[in-house]
């Protein structure tokens, strides 16, 4: 399950998805979308460095929307910045909000938290197809 959280300041706003828990060994991905805006110097969320390994990012995607319904159109446009990363360690984390200039206008996301519990499963596959036939 992941978590969505938005912060708005007269209609801008900063997205915030990433997933309530993880496993220790298990890559996962932090995305921020912002709609609907021009965006200037954006800083993604500080993440403690204890609790996970910074893998990549950001990537940048960009999308494009236009809708027609009995001659009304509507233009919807967003940039989502992805970060991943390793969790390391089991506990919980909080990654601080992200910063942009959007609008002309400082926002901020929301902080979230993160919790590492567990194990990742390992994927036996490709060792299993490399062990010699009997």
């Amino acid at each position: 399950m992941a978590l969505l959280l938005g912060t708005s300041v007269a209609e801008a706003q900063i997205q915030v998805q990433a997933p309530k828990q993880v496993a220790v060994g298990e890559n996962f991905k932090i995305e921020y979308t912002i709609t609907n805006a021009e965006v200037k110097n954006f800083r993604g969320g500080s993440v403690p460095s204890d609790g996970f390994e910074f893998i990549a990012g950001p990537y940048t995607s960009q999308s494009s929307y236009v809708n027609m319904v009995n001659g009304h159109v509507t233009q919807t446009s967003s940039i989502t910045y992805t970060y991943t990363y390793y969790a390391q360690k089991n506990g919980t984390y909080t990654i601080s909000p992200a910063h942009a200039k959007i609008n002309g206008k400082d926002v901020a996301s929301q902080s979230i938290k993160i919790t590492v519990s567990g194990t990742a499963q390992q994927n036996r596959g490709a060792n299993q197809r490399n062990q010699p036939s009997q």
